[in-house]
Order: structure tokens, then sequence, then C-alpha cells
């Protein structure tokens, strides 16, 4: 990249690095990595390096960079790295990334890493969507104080990823078979079956090295075009991102011909259009209206465009798009909910359509980030600001069909406030009868539910019960209704269940 385009990018950047740490990121804050940080500017903080790589939005990305970064630190800053990992990545339930970062560490540092993560063999995965009955399974844990003092929470299966690190540390065999032996006296307690020497990874696909990837990062800008060609042919998919990206950054002016590199414009990942929209939005607004002009609309940069015009611009080009293609408006609306969630959401109202308003809020959170939890945060956070008076009288179970979906994840990202909204949505909205919810708070299963906004927010408030009992002792005193108090504070003390455990 060339010395004007690197540090054109850094100005970018430097506002929202100074806010990175927040969990309420906007879509629009993150910035596609095009270089190495610690390259770029090699006298920032660990620290700084590590918000700057939390705003990749990519996981494919993010995640071997964030490797890559770990290996080259000194190993002594590896626990406190551990520690800002866990606040950036935005989840009480952060096992994805703790199976990462464990083989990393324990191959760099195994006697620091074991102690680390010798204590987390006392937790476990709460499952806090398994108690919607009180007479079904009774809440129980190996180790409940260990589980209610702990910030997070996971399932310890996937410390085994100490293992493979152990293996491949330089540390004589004599200290890795003492190790070993005190893994296993912690793993096989619990789990019948051995554990796995090479590393094992979740759903989230967190890998610890990708094939040409950071070598994208260092090509010379005048081979990319090059390179490019051959990431294609060896299949590098996240070292062909990378290489769009920079091609990108160094020729803003390009950009369409840029573009016109992808097989399909919708295979453009939709990261190239955020930092496109960064740096040239001039050119993406032409493009995505050319697009549009030959009736091959690409609703991802609509989207996008849509939350950087104003209001009145905004309006006339959505009027403009509804009455030519009702069909087209509606599917813009869910596009443009991850990048201005208020303005969308406002919009889905003001149709007064219960379908569109239903998918509104999965739109607004899941719209962006592939299911990262700080990219999911910011529409999380605008769906519990929202006025629930402002919605149309419809019926409940059309209009909130797929509301419950959401606490599903909001309970692993933060179950106190997946909790807490709950029960504010259930009485603002009135989709259970007051009384209902305050017997069944009370311990009557004959008011409970199965798969809805009532079974979601019972089962976390029995949970954030068990788990976090002071937090929510003091949310309960500010709660205005003395019945609902009461109920509340019954359950917060005989949140077990009485089946067996």
């Amino acid at each position: 990249m060339k010395q004007f385009a690197a540090r054109a990018l850094g100005m970018l950047l430097c506002p929202v690095l100074l806010h990175a740490q927040s969990e309420d990121i906007s879509p629009l804050d993150f910035q596609p990595l095009t270089s190495l940080p610690w390259k770029t500017d090699p006298g920032d903080s660990f620290d700084k390096q590590l918000k700057r790589i939390f705003l990749e939005p990519d996981p494919d990305i993010r995640y071997p960079v964030l490797a890559a970064y770990l290996r080259q630190i000194p190993a002594t800053d590896l626990e406190a790295a551990f520690d800002a990992c866990l606040q950036l990545e935005g989840t009480q339930c952060p096992e994805g990334l703790v199976a990462f970062f464990l083989p990393i560490w324990s191959e760099r540092d195994p006697h620091k890493a074991w102690k680390r993560a010798d204590p987390l063999f006392q937790l476990q995965e709460h499952h806090w969507l398994s108690f919607d009955r009180w007479g079904w399974e009774k809440i129980a844990f190996r180790n409940l104080k260990a589980m209610q003092e702990s910030k997070f929470w996971m399932d310890p299966r996937w410390l085994e990823n100490f293992l493979a690190g152990l293996d491949r540390s330089s540390i004589p065999a004599s200290e890795k078979a003492v190790l070993k032996e005190a893994f296993m006296a912690r793993w096989s307690p619990i789990y019948a079956s051995a554990p796995s020497t090479y590393p094992t990874q979740d759903g989230l696909d967190h890998e610890l090295e990708v094939s040409g990837l950071l070598e994208a990062f260092e090509i010379a800008p005048e081979r990319i075009s090059a390179e490019v060609h051959r990431s294609i042919q060896k299949k590098q998919a996240a070292a062909l991102k990378v290489l769009m990206r920079r091609w990108l950054v160094w020729k803003p002016d390009k950009a369409v011909l840029i573009a016109a590199m992808a097989e399909k414009p919708e295979d453009l990942p939709v990261e190239f259009l955020l930092l496109w929209l960064h740096l040239a939005p001039e050119t993406l607004t032409e493009w995505a209206e050319t697009r549009m002009n030959f009736n091959r609309p690409d609703l991802r940069a609509m989207g996008m465009i849509l939350s950087r015009l104003d209001g009145k611009k905004r309006e006339t080009r959505l009027s403009q798009i509804k009455e030519a293609d009702p069909d087209l408006w509606e599917n813009l609306l869910y596009h443009w909910a991850p990048w201005d969630p208020q303005a969308a959401m406002a919009a889905a109202v003001a149709s007064k359509e219960p379908s569109i308003i239903s998918q509104m809020p999965h739109a607004m959170v899941f719209g962006f980030g592939r299911g990262l939890p700080n990219a999911n945060r910011h529409g999380l956070s605008v769906f519990r600001d929202f006025d629930l008076s402002s919605l149309p009288k419809a019926d409940k179970y059309r209009i909130f069909e797929d509301w419950y979906i959401l606490m599903e994840h909001w309970g692993i990202i933060d179950l106190g406030e997946s909790a807490r909204y709950g029960l504010h949505f259930l009485l603002t909205t009135g989709y259970a009868p007051r009384g209902d919810l305050i017997k069944l708070f009370s311990g009557d299963d004959a008011f409970s539910s199965d798969s809805d906004m009532i079974d979601r927010t019972f089962c976390a408030l029995r949970m954030w019960a068990v788990l976090q009992p002071e937090p929510m002792r003091a949310w309960i005193a500010t709660q205005k209704d003395a019945d609902m108090r009461k109920a509340l504070t019954w359950l917060l003390e005989h949140p077990w269940g009485t089946g067996q455990p």
C-alpha cells in the first residue's frame, strides 16, 4: 500500500479506535483490515492493536490475524491479552474464543496458560433455555460458587485445546508430562472420552492459520492484480478478500473496475462494500444506482447508502422504490436495518404491516457481522430501547412471531439484559396477562409456555437468578409493581425447580 493511502486510511480509523472498546459498535464503525496493525502502527500498545483487530467484521480474517498477533507479542503479555480479548469479544459465553486462544498460549507459555485454564474446569455450559417448566429438570451445577463468581460461562470440553498447544511447546518433556497429568486429573472426572490433542473448533470456525492470508497483507500494490488471479486459482478465499480490499485502498478511483473482478456482483463480500463506502461513497452510489436501473439491484449496497442520506432524500428514494416495486422496497428495508436500525424500524412500523415488523428485529441484529457478538450488540441495543408503544395494534402472534428468537442469542451475549428486556416486553405489550406472569413467577407451571417470549423470558429470569442473584435483586427493587416485585423475589429465592437434577 502506498504510504499516503495507508496514512489516509489510518486517519479514517482513528475516531473509531478511540471507542472500539465500547460494547456497542455501530456496523458502520467497523473497519475491514487492509494492513497488519502491528506493522502499520508498531508503536501502539497491544491494547490498541487488539481493539483494531476486533474492528474487523469478517471472522475468517479477524481470528487468523489475531492468532498471528498473539504469536509475536511477548509471552508475558498473553494473560492481559486474554482478558482484553474476552472483553472485546462481547459475550458472556466466549467458549469459541477460549478454544481459539488457548493453544497459542499453551504453546508459548504452557505453565501460565495452565494456571489460567485450571479453574475454568469448574465452569459449565448453563443450558439456560432448558428450564421453561418448574417441574422439569432441576437446575444444578458442579460448582455453583465458581459459576457465580465467573464473568463468563463455558463448557470445559473446549479446554482440550490446551493439549494441542502443549504438544508444540518447547518446554522439557518432563514438564509436559506433569502438565498433561494435571490436565487429565481435571478432565477425566467430567468426560468419559479422551481429549483431542489436535486443535478443535466450534461452529464459529475460529481458525489459527489460513493459507495465503498473511502474505496477502504484504504483497506490493503493483502485484495485487496478479495475486488476485492466483488466489482465485488456489481457492484462497480469505486471502482474496484482503487483496481486493487492498486494491480498493490503492486505487479507490478504480472501484467499479475492481468490483467487476467478482464472478458475480453478489459474490462481493459485504466487508468490501463497507470499505468502498468509507473510501469512495460516490462511486458506490453510482454503481448501486446503475445496477438498480438495469433491474439487478444490490440491496446490501443500497442499504448502506440509505444510511448516509439525509431524511428527505432517503424518504424520496424509498417512496420511488416502493411505488415501482413494493417487494423490492420491503427487502430493502431488511438490508437497510443493520446500518440504520432506528430509521429502518420506524419505516417498518409506519407501514403497519405485521409481517414486515415481525422480521425487522432479526434484520437489525443479524443483518451484519455473521453472528459476531460485538457486531450484533448495536442492533440489540436499538431493539432494547425501541418504544414498544409505537407499534400498530395487530395480532400479537403475527407481529411478534420471530422476536423470541432474538432472546436465544441475547441470553448468550448478556443473560441479565435479556431477562430484563423480556419482562419489559411482556408487560408493555400485554403479550401475556400480568396476573398469569405473577403466578408463573411464583411457581405455578399452569401458566408456563413454549417457544415464545414467555418461556424465553422465564428461562432467562431463572438462570439469571441462579448465576447473578445480587444484580437481579437490585433490579427487582426498581420494579414499581409490588405484586410483581413479590413474585420476582420468590423466583429469585427459589429458581431451581422441582424436578430431578
